[in-house]
């Protein structure tokens, strides 16, 4: 991993907001949380040299996009997953004028910062208008070809019947 030197530092500062947001998975979409995390375990015991830097990956999810400053049309997207798996947008600072829209559910909300979202980026039409402040969004998701290289199975919808309360 050539750039591992510029992660290395944010992993390990980073460990108890990738718990967090890793939880908060494992509550929504217990199924989506155990085959999300058994995939980072395979990965590491297909290629070992991966070892250093999954040791220190906190989070369910194999794919984590900053979007610094940024505006995001209406959008479906087709990359992250499939229709049953959610994604989770994290907002950090903008103003409380920012919106995240659902346009797909006719949803329009406010994107303050400290904002979280879970929802299927692949089946829900979703955008996020300009910010009048230094904005930065985390958009958290898995690859379904990383799943089908770590060769683990699929899931499908998360339902009540998959909670343990």
């Amino acid at each position: 991993l050539k750039n591992w030197v510029f992660f290395k530092p944010w992993l390990k500062e980073f460990q108890e907001e990738m718990a967090i947001i890793s939880a908060i998975l494992a509550v929504a979409h217990p199924k989506l949380y155990t085959i999300s995390r058994e995939c980072l375990i395979r990965l590491e015991s297909l290629n070992p040299t991966l070892s250093p830097f999954l040791e220190r990956w906190g989070f369910a999810f194999n794919v984590v996009s900053f979007i610094g400053n940024r505006s995001a049309p209406a959008h479906r997207d087709q990359e992250s997953g499939q229709a049953e798996w959610y994604d989770l947008l994290l907002s950090i600072g903008g103003s409380t004028e920012t919106v995240l829209e659902l346009s797909s559910l006719g949803i329009r909300c406010e994107w303050a910062s400290g904002s979280i979202a879970l929802f299927s980026g692949h089946m829900l039409r979703h955008g996020v208008s300009n910010a009048d402040a230094e904005r930065l969004s985390l958009a958290c998701y898995g690859r379904q070809p990383v799943h089908k290289a770590a060769r683990v199975e699929n899931t499908e919808w998360s339902r009540w019947e998959d909670h343990v309360f």
